[in-house]
């Protein structure tokens, strides 16, 4: 193969301009290195390189005919130092980008969008981002130094910036902010702040909606207890229209028969009385003590088994079907004694009433008594049964006073 120094002079030039290229590209490999690292000893390899790739290109370039290497190894060293400078800078690059830096970190910080800032132990300000930095010119002024200026402007900011429940400001703009100071490691405090604007906002559209709902529920409640003084006094007036209608009715009739009438029409005009009668002793307000005395009156004994309701509208209800089956049990079967047993089924009270008296001969017809009790438990959500045989006994149930 033809020796270096045998070939023309032109294409010893050419060669030396190639030596030349291989050179640039390792002093540009070292100069990333040292650019990347921001150390020399990056660049000892590339040295030691372009060293000798110099001398060759003197050689080549002078008159000297010592240089008898092969000519194809200029082309080939050339092309090696090439390939091993590219390959250094990509391999650099990649190091470099995947390595954690000074500058990365800031970067990082001042791509959030909350404001951040580090003092050291002495209370100096270390590291602050681009945002906190915005934040800190509203509060100070300036550009934040310690970290006593800014948790002395957080406890009394400027009268621009508005001080809201929860450590959170209103600024200038309309913006919401919370601010934390809280110790991160050894010796190092953080103060982020975080924009809470719409949070913000969307309580006080739903405080305000609470308040908007607690009217609304106040003027309801009025609603109710003018709607219930309403009901009261429509069945007030129905009772009297009731009175007028058949007590006064059957009284007008009766005293006219006494003048001049039949057994048997005043027999009737005086059921249909005591029948009125009976529904408005029903519909009365029942006493424990008027229920007793009543039965001491009519010489019965009432004989309880299990706890009867202490109060509430289900005391009310046994009270008063306690009242009538006294009065049946002298009226219809002459007895003595009325039994109440009273317990508990299903999460209801159940209650049976029965007396010592005579069976009824036949099936015991509703009158005015046991019709109004009927309407009375059954308002108060209970159920009434009637049993004849072989005994009378009157069943009811009352749902408990929660489940009323």
């Amino acid at each position: 193969m033809t020796a270096f120094c045998e070939l023309p002079e032109e294409t010893r030039l050419l060669l030396a301009g190639i030596l030349l290229f291989a050179a640039a590209t390792e002093l540009a490999l070292g100069m990333y290195r040292y650019v990347c690292s921001g150390r020399w000893n990056g660049c000892v390899v590339p040295a030691l390189v372009i060293l000798p790739l110099l001398m060759l290109i003197a050689a080549a370039t002078g008159r000297a005919t010592a240089l008898s290497l092969p000519w194809m190894t200029i082309p080939l060293l050339s092309l090696g130092t090439a390939c091993h400078a590219v390959i250094g800078i990509r391999r650099e690059r990649r190091h470099w980008l995947s390595r954690l830096s000074p500058d990365s970190v800031r970067e990082t910080l001042d791509d959030l969008n909350a404001g951040v800032c580090f003092a050291d132990e002495t209370g100096r300000v270390i590291l602050v981002n681009h945002m906190f930095d915005g934040l800190a010119g509203v509060l100070i002024g300036n550009h934040p130094q310690t970290l006593g200026e800014l948790t002395d402007a957080l406890e009394t900011p400027p009268d621009c910036v508005e001080i809201l429940p929860g450590r959170m400001y209103r600024l200038p703009d309309g913006g919401v902010w919370r601010f934390r100071v809280a110790k991160v490691a050894q010796g190092v405090t953080q103060i982020t702040a975080q924009d809470v604007t719409g949070i913000y906002d969307a309580n006080c559209r739903l405080q305000q909606e609470n308040d908007s709902l607690r009217k609304t529920n106040e003027q309801l409640r009025d609603a109710y207890e003018q709607l219930t003084d309403r009901i009261h006094e429509e069945e007030t007036l129905r009772l009297k229209m009731r009175v007028h209608n058949e007590i006064g009715a059957s009284l007008i009739t009766i005293s006219a028969l006494m003048d001049g009438g039949s057994d048997e029409e005043l027999q009737t005009q005086l059921e249909r009385l005591s029948d009125a009668v009976g529904y408005f002793r029903g519909a009365a307000e029942e006493d424990d003590d008027g229920v007793r005395r009543q039965a001491r009156t009519l010489g019965v004994a009432i004989h309880t088994e299990g706890e009867p309701p202490k109060s509430g509208p289900a005391r009310g209800m046994l009270l008063a079907a306690v009242r009538e089956c006294v009065t049946n049990c002298v009226r219809h079967a002459g007895g003595n004694n009325v039994y109440v047993k009273i317990s508990e089924k299903d999460g209801s009270i159940c209650a049976a009433l029965t007396n010592d008296g005579a069976p009824p001969a036949e099936d015991v017809t509703e009158g005015g008594g046991l019709s109004a009790l009927r309407q009375k438990i059954e308002r108060g959500g209970g159920t009434m049964k009637i049993i004849s045989r072989p005994a009378f006994s009157l069943i009811l149930t009352f749902p408990k006073e929660d489940d009323l």
